[in-house]
């Protein structure tokens, strides 16, 4: 009984975010709306519902892998620069009606 009246009060919610986990929280930021660009467009290209779902896959691959790439060799400064700038853009797009 003891470990279920303890368990409230060792939660992680006031735990300082590590260096290692805001690298990979702002690749995410970057990467999440080139995805989608790339995924919009080449579900626009394809016809077959079944390749739709091949490049999701591959896509939802990309994105996991390519963060966890990006978080090490990138730092969360640049990253989280260049993911305001990409999503401004990506903003701007979807604005001006543009594909």
């Amino acid at each position: 009984m003891r470990l279920f009246s303890a368990s409230p009060v060792q939660s992680n919610a006031a735990r300082k975010t590590q260096s290692v986990e805001l690298r990979h929280y702002c690749g995410y930021f970057v990467l999440l709306p080139v995805c989608f660009g790339v995924g919009g467009q080449l579900a626009h290209a394809v016809r077959n519902p079944f390749l739709g779902v091949v490049f999701g896959m591959l896509a939802a691959t990309f994105f996991y892998f390519g963060a966890m790439l990006w978080a090490r060799h990138i730092p969360a400064t640049l990253s989280l620069a260049l993911g305001f700038v990409v999503w401004a853009a990506c903003l701007w797009k979807a604005w001006h009606g543009l594909s």
